[in-house]
């Protein structure tokens, strides 16, 4: 064999580990990069399942805060609600990656329901101070009407009527009151009983009247119980519209 030979096997052999060792080197690098693009892979997922993870908790305590809210319509529950809202909004930024505009649309939908129960409840607050300022309102009518009755010399039965009257707006109210906080359908239902009551009792005490004087009174009396039955029955529209937008937000939560 001559050494030309055995030089050109000698050239051979090294170029060829050079190669099997660059291809080697090039293979470790690739493999390496994959190695970091995995890592890196994996912990975006790791921060995607940790923000899912707390927008689950997040809205999981809206809804407790939603129940507490409905139970007692403090202001403090609904400033929670809302807040565990924004929160869940924030965790849903982390994860842009994903398609999440159901999601997210759903979520104002939740957030935009329970900010017209809020309002539904204002308003029927608002109602309730209405109401209340109506039962005071009639309180002092009667009373006056029972004055201005003993001093025109109407007839003796008046101011017994007009004490029923007052009776029957005081039951009103402390049903009402029950009402207010229970909202049964029964505690409406009794509210209602005792509004016919009144308005049979004023019905009574009207026949009774002959001078001009007490009929004025009379008229107005019937105004002022006009406006609190319609107050009530405003109340009642109001704390029956809520229902079924917490049904909804019940059914959204599934």
């Amino acid at each position: 064999m001559s050494f030309k030979s055995i030089g050109s096997k000698i050239t051979l052999i090294i170029i060829t580990t050079f190669l099997l060792f660059s291809l080697s080197i090039s293979y470790n690098i690739y493999a390496l990069i994959n190695s970091n693009n995995a890592l890196e892979e994996y912990k975006l997922m790791a921060d995607h399942v940790n923000s899912f993870s707390q927008a689950e908790f997040n809205f999981f305590q809206a809804t407790i805060s939603l129940k507490d809210y409905t139970n007692s319509f403090e202001e403090q529950k609904a400033s929670e609600f809302l807040s565990y809202i924004e929160s869940v909004k924030n965790n849903l930024v982390d994860l842009s990656t994903y398609n999440l505009e159901e999601l997210q649309s759903n979520l104002t939908s939740y957030e935009s329901l329970f900010n017209k129960l809020v309002t539904l409840n204002q308003g029927k607050n608002n109602l309730i101070d209405e109401f209340l300022n109506h039962g005071s309102e009639l309180e002092n009518n009667i009373n006056g009407f029972i004055e201005l009755s003993q001093k025109v010399g109407g007839s003796s039965s008046l101011p017994i009527y007009s004490q029923r009257i007052l009776q029957y707006k005081n039951t009103i109210i402390d049903l009402s009151t029950q009402y207010f906080s229970s909202l049964s359908e029964g505690d409406k239902n009794n509210v209602i009983k005792e509004f016919e009551n009144l308005n049979l009792q004023l019905s009574t005490l009207g026949y009774s009247i002959i001078n001009q004087e007490l009929n004025d009174a009379f008229s107005e009396l019937t105004d002022i119980v006009a406006s609190f039955k319609n107050t009530f029955n405003q109340i009642v529209t109001a704390i029956e519209s809520q229902e079924p937008i917490i049904g909804q937000m019940e059914q959204a939560r599934v």
